[in-house]
């Protein structure tokens, strides 16, 4: 089974704070019947706590899983995760004595893990402004024009409504105006245009 990023990012952290990982995907059971799974077992002085690791915020159902889990198996509870949900799964943490740790309390990214961030980030800024390129002759009045307030006065409002309905994937403004040249440099080469 895949482990998710969250939960290897958590077991770094600890592992970092001088815990033991006793067990990773750790099942919980209730006689031979397995009930539940406990993200990772860990050990610290004076006794294991079972993590519950959240990718994203910490809701009142995991701090109750946390609890109920750890409880089954003789651990202290703990739930980990990027923040609180809401003020009422602190509050029930703090009640029933669930230990916590926030990804944004510590700094932790592996070089990896940035790597593998900036990379998608990326990615998803090239894609989104591939697409929004529009080889069109319209775009190169865009281009030209030098501000969208300038292309209005060419294309007319609705005319430059409809291009950069198509374009607007790009971005910004600035965004824009990059796509609108690159799309009117892809016209001009697709219809051999010298310019």
């Amino acid at each position: 089974m895949r482990r998710a990023r969250s939960e290897r990012l958590a077991e770094e952290v600890l592992r970092s704070m001088g815990f033991e990982v006793v067990s990773v995907n750790a099942p919980v059971k209730v006689g031979d019947k397995e009930v539940a799974e406990v993200d990772l077992l860990v050990k610290p002085p004076p006794g294991p706590l079972a993590v519950e690791v959240k990718s994203g915020k910490v809701d009142v159902s995991a701090v109750r899983q946390a609890y109920a889990n750890a409880k089954a198996i003789g651990a202290e509870p703990m739930v980990m995760g990027s923040g609180w949900a809401n003020e009422e799964a602190k509050l029930l943490a703090d009640k029933l004595g669930v230990k916590y740790l926030m990804f944004e309390d510590v700094m932790v990214a592996s070089k990896e893990e940035l790597y593998d961030v900036v990379k998608g980030a990326v990615t998803e800024v090239l894609v989104r402004f591939i697409n929004s390129l529009y080889p069109d002759e319209r775009a190169c009045v865009i281009a030209e024009a030098g501000s969208l307030e300038e292309a209005e006065k060419a294309l007319g409002k609705e005319e430059l409504r409809k291009l950069l309905k198509r374009m607007g994937r790009a971005g910004g403004s600035e965004a824009v105006l990059a796509a609108a040249r690159l799309s009117c440099l892809l016209w001009k080469l697709l219809k051999g245009v010298k310019g």
